[in-house]
């Protein structure tokens, strides 16, 4: 999962980013709030998350609003990524923030761990998952124990080949093109592999997949990319 870190510039960021990546997430952050919208529109986040300092009574407006003006301009150009805001907000500040489009905010002293879990949140519910399992069918994927299992069958995946699926399940039965899982998986890295590495992770996991009774479940959209087609229980009892 990709987050983008918003951070005004002198804001100390490795608490937050230590607990965002122990959640999951690749982190890609920003200093200069006012390209947040733009620099989203171009890339592929799973959330955003805007850190809004504490701000004194008496500090100019444009201060005082800038993260209700970012989740403004986030809004306006059609985003529908959720986002969340972080850090010391007054109670008025909170309900402005929460109108301009936030979908969480996480008042002090909310700790970075916290912060970390209700993005984990909004990343299920924006995808259609109520609980901290991913199910999709007959396949669950369980972040917190790193474990999948397919009708009650554990397959054991490799980091990756995790990485993979979870995305796949986040978008189940919508096409994921290989650009995408490459920028999933390799977004800190300073070379980017070949496409031809997420071919080889599919082809893995669709043997897993299939030696615990699940055929199918992974299909390839030529030209585009792959989708995970949900597998229901009986489909998987038929063909184990």
């Amino acid at each position: 999962m990709r987050a983008l870190l918003a951070l005004p510039h002198g804001l100390h960021a490795r608490p937050l980013r230590t607990a965002l990546e122990q959640a999951g997430f690749v982190i890609a952050m920003i200093e200069d709030l006012s390209d947040v919208a733009s620099f989203a529109r171009h890339e592929d986040f799973n959330v955003i998350i805007l850190v809004n300092p504490p701000t004194p009574k008496d500090a100019p407006a444009a201060a005082r609003t800038a993260t209700a003006t970012t989740l403004r301009a986030i809004r306006a150009a059609g985003l529908a990524i959720p986002v969340l805001a972080y850090g010391g907000i007054a109670l008025l500040d909170t309900i402005a923030l929460l109108r301009a489009g936030a979908d969480d905010v996480a008042n002090a002293p909310c700790t970075p761990e916290e912060c970390a879990e209700r993005c984990l949140a909004l990343v299920r519910r924006a995808h259609g998952f109520t609980s901290p399992e991913l199910v999709a069918g007959a396949l669950t994927l369980d972040p917190e124990a790193h474990e999948v299992r397919l009708a009650g069958r554990t397959i054991r995946l490799t980091a990756r080949e995790f990485a993979v699926l979870r995305l796949l399940v986040l978008r189940r039965g919508a096409v994921v093109r290989k650009q995408t899982m490459l920028s999933h998986l390799y977004a800190q890295d300073s070379e980017e592999p070949d496409g031809k590495i997420i071919d080889v992770f599919v082809c893995k996991l669709r043997r897993k997949l299939a030696e615990a009774g699940g055929r199918d479940v992974i299909s390839t959209v030529w030209g585009v990319g792959y989708r995970l087609d949900a597998p229901a229980e009986a489909s998987v009892a038929l063909v184990s």
